[in-house]
């Protein structure tokens, strides 16, 4: 009996913990504004719509941390649809010290438009 509730337990714990990981950001849209640092660490990305994680960044609003962006979306100006999800510590990788912390939300995208929600 306590070989099943440990199981029952451990098993629980681990779907909570794995769903959190799973949190995606279904069709945002926004400007890339451009690199934050000299190496690594995604692209600013100025969402279209509110979001209470983005923040004010070189006088843009509502701006994020995009890692993934296809070498065609990068350059800054280009309008980007995407879905995404938060970015695993490995993912952001190495980073340089010389960028802006002040820009906490980083996303890693999944699928990426021009034109419309992927």
């Amino acid at each position: 009996m306590k070989k099943t509730i440990i199981l029952l337990l451990g098993f629980s714990i681990l779907v909570f913990l794995t769903g959190c990981e799973d949190v995606e950001f279904q069709c945002l849209s926004g400007e890339v504004i451009g690199k934050i640092r000299s190496s690594g660490g995604g692209l600013a990305v100025s969402l279209d719509q509110d979001h209470e994680q983005a923040v004010s960044w070189q006088g843009e609003k509502n701006v994020i941390v995009l890692l993934n962006i296809p070498d065609n979306y990068q350059s800054s100006g280009t309008t980007i649809f995407f879905t995404s999800r938060p970015a695993t510590v490995k993912e952001k990788g190495h980073i340089t010290d010389d960028g802006d912390e002040s820009i906490e939300l980083v996303l890693y995208g999944l699928e990426f438009n021009d034109n419309e929600c992927p």
